[in-house]
């Protein structure tokens, strides 16, 4: 049985294609994730605020 093999330039395309589009999702799902993080601190004044670090130690 006689199997044809992608020649190794062409195998090279493929592994750039596959990182190619991983990176761009990546890249896609962090942007979206920093729009979203910035319209909800938008949305909410309060989360924007730090914390108070005396409250709840029990100091006067």
């Amino acid at each position: 049985m006689i199997r044809n093999h992608p020649s190794a330039h062409r195998l090279w395309r493929a592994a750039i294609a596959v990182i190619a589009i991983f990176g761009v999702t990546v890249c896609v799902f962090f942007a979206g994730r920093l729009v979203w993080h910035s319209d909800e601190r938008a949305e909410d004044p309060q989360s924007q605020q730090a914390p108070d670090q005396n409250q709840g130690s029990g100091a006067p």
